[in-house]
C-alpha cells in the first residue's frame, strides 16, 4: 500500500500526532520546510518508506537490502564530492546522505534526531524567517548529520563510505552506494538506472522550487 499526501492531509496529520508543533508547522514560510519536516514526522509515527513525488521505484522494495535481515534503516548516498573544490556551492556536506527516499522503522533514532533538530532550529536562533539556508535548517545537512551521528554511536564514520563500491550493513542499518537512490546522474561514480544496484530514480522535478517562486 502507498499513500500520496496533499497539504491538507499533512496538516491534519501534524495536528493529530504533533499538536505541540502544529502552529509552527502551519506557518512555515516555504513548502520545502514543510516537506522536510513532514518526512521525519511520518516516518517517526508510522515507519515505512518515504519517497518524494518525483521519484520512480526501479526495483522491488523487498530486494533493497539484498537479503540482509533485521534492517531498521535504509539510506543511500546522494553525493560524494571527492576532490571537487566547489562542493559547498551545491551540497551541504562532503558526503551527503540522500533525503528524497528514506526507509525506517517507527521512531528510529536517526529520524527522530533529524526531526527534533529541525524543529529546534525552526524555533531557535535561525527562526521562521531564516529561509536562506534550508539545507541546514531542515534539509540534507540536518539529515546527513543525524545519520553520521548514529554511525559514530556504532563505532563507524562517514569517511569510510567515501567512494563506496558496495552496500554494507552497520548495526541495524543498510547503507547503499550512490547508485542505490541516485542512479543515472552521470557523476560521482553513479551507475545507470539499469544497474542491479539502482532502487529508486530521482527525476529532479523541483516542484517545491516552483511553488517558492510564485
Amino acid at each position: 500500500m502507498h499513500l500520496v499526501w496533499n497539504d491538507l492531509d499533512i496538516q491534519e496529520f501534524v495536528d493529530n500526532y504533533f499538536p505541540q508543533f502544529s502552529k509552527v508547522f502551519s506557518h512555515l514560510p516555504l513548502p520545502v520546510l514543510r516537506a522536510d519536516v513532514f518526512r521525519y514526522m511520518v516516518l517517526t509515527v508510522f515507519g515505512g518508506i518515504y519517497s518524494d513525488i518525483d521519484t520512480r521505484c526501479l526495483r522491488p522494495i523487498d530486494k533493497w537490502t539484498d537479503n540482509n535481515k533485521d534492517i531498521n534503516l535504509i539510506v543511500g548516498i546522494e553525493s560524494d564530492v571527492g576532490d571537487r573544490k566547489d562542493w559547498k556551492d551545491w551540497y551541504a556536506r562532503e558526503l551527503q546522505w540522500c533525503q528524497w527516499t528514506i526507509a525506517a522503522i517507527p521512531r528510529h533514532p536517526v529520524v527522530m534526531n533529524a526531526l527534533f533538530t529541525s524543529m529546534g532550529r525552526l524555533y531557535g536562533s535561525e527562526g521562521l524567517g531564516a529561509t536562506s539556508n534550508v539545507m541546514e535548517i531542515t534539509g540534507p545537512g540536518v539529515w546527513t548529520d543525524a545519520v553520521n551521528f548514529y554511525l559514530e554511536s556504532l563505532g563507524s564514520s562517514w569517511k569510510t563510505f567515501k567512494a563506496l563500491e558496495k552496500a554494507k550493513v552497520i548495526g541495524d542499518s543498510y547503507f547503499l552506494t550512490i547508485t542505490g537512490f541516485s542512479p543515472g546522474v552521470g557523476h560521482m561514480g553513479s551507475k545507470s538506472t539499469l544497474s542491479e544496484e539502482a532502487n529508486v530514480e530521482h527525476l529532479f522535478k523541483g516542484s517545491w522550487k516552483e511553488k517558492e517562486q510564485k
